[in-house]
């Protein structure tokens, strides 16, 4: 019966350590599908290159339609970046605090850590369990003797009045 219970504990706790492990991973594994590389980024326009080019704004009241004719038509700036098309990127700013492929495999490495320390205090926590249960079976088996000798020396005393 105690070892039953023992047992339970043990079982819970193992359950409890897999699925804090489990949640663990998928978090990396999450984290992973979420990041933007370096590669990702390639061929995307910077701040730098969109200096300079001018905005519908700031053509107002330069030029005017007739002078436009036989110039740069919105066929030929299709495909070309707007601001508007620029908000929401990513910033430099924002590329500081994104994990790198570096950040995941420190990650990574430190998770296989957690769980090799945590497998050893595991093994350790079972030899433990095992000691006690083999420790409370001497108990008992001590107690019995006991209870047989009592009840030996009970009827001795009853023989001896």
């Amino acid at each position: 019966m105690y070892s039953d219970i023992i047992l339970i504990g043990v079982r819970s706790m193992e359950e409890k350590v897999f699925e804090l492990l489990s949640q663990m991973l998928n978090e990396i594994k999450d984290m992973k599908v979420n990041i933007t590389t370096k590669e990702d980024l390639l061929g995307m326009a910077t701040k730098m290159d969109i200096e300079g080019i001018a905005t519908k704004e700031d053509l107002k009241g330069m030029v005017t339609k007739e002078d436009l004719k036989g110039m740069v038509t919105k066929e030929d700036l299709k495909g070309m970046v707007t601001k508007e098309d620029l908000k929401g990127m990513v910033t430099k700013e924002d590329l500081k605090e994104i994990a790198t492929s570096d950040d995941i495999r420190r990650i990574e490495a430190a998770l296989f850590k957690f769980e090799n320390k945590a497998e050893s205090k595991f093994d350790a926590l079972i030899d433990g369990y095992k000691q006690n249960t083999e420790a409370i079976y001497e108990l008992r088996r001590d107690v019995e003797n006991l209870k047989s000798v009592v009840e030996q020396h009970e009827v001795k005393l009853k023989i001896v009045k």
